[in-house]
């Protein structure tokens, strides 16, 4: 590589990084500018009270119990949507049985559906059942996750069936073959998909008294 080359290929790097640090300005302004107003007292007002409004936050609020409900709601949905759609994924990407291409257009077809048209829905049906304000009336409705089953079967599918068939000649059955071989395989999915699965159940419940 020459030169000259080379110095233009620093150029487009540090331009690269520059537009790279304006986005992630960008991007962080709105926490910055959440920190600045928290930090910045009310006209007519003494500076200490923006000391007296964290102080009865932190003391005379029930702060502790809402970020225990945020970690709670949040991280039961997330593991329960991994359980489940990893363990979906598997069996319609590696068993055959009765209905499995209907079951798999089904989760195709609940695309069609917006979630807003479900929230109604699931406000009445959580009422019925008296969850309303629980930790279980949060987790349940966040269940339906039909990308995460999507993701995970594409994955499968691409695993050569010479481990499967291996393993069942070994004598394995299916949940040790999907526990011991394919999951394990692809620790890569649940990461983003824990991420998108916790991020809403965690908003819900901030700042509610669940039971």
């Amino acid at each position: 590589m020459s030169a000259v080359v080379a110095r233009r290929l620093d150029v487009v790097a540090m331009l690269v990084s520059l537009l790279t640090l304006a986005l992630a300005i960008v991007w962080s302004f709105p926490i910055i500018w959440s920190l600045y107003s928290t930090v910045t007292p009310a006209p007519g007002t003494s500076p200490l009270s923006v000391i007296e409004n964290y102080w009865r936050i932190v003391f005379e609020t029930s702060l502790g119990r809402w970020y225990v409900n945020s970690l709670a709601t949040s991280g039961g949905v997330t593991i329960i949507v991994i359980a489940m759609s990893s363990a979906c994924g598997y069996a319609i990407s590696q068993i055959n049985f009765t209905g499995r291409t209907v079951l798999w257009f089904m989760i195709l077809a609940s695309f069609m559906i917006p979630v807003q048209a479900l929230i109604v829905n699931h406000f009445f049906l959580i009422y019925k059942m008296g969850l309303l304000n629980t930790w279980l009336g949060v987790i349940l409705p966040q269940l339906i996750a039909p990308i995460a089953v999507i993701v995970y079967k594409g994955f499968f599918d691409n695993v050569p069936a010479q481990y499967r068939e291996a393993a069942q000649i070994d004598g394995a059955r299916h949940w040790q073959i999907f526990l011991g071989i394919y999951l394990p395989m692809n620790w890569g999915s649940p990461s983003p998909l824990a991420s998108s699965s916790s991020s809403a159940p965690g908003t819900l419940s901030c700042g509610r008294s669940l039971r």
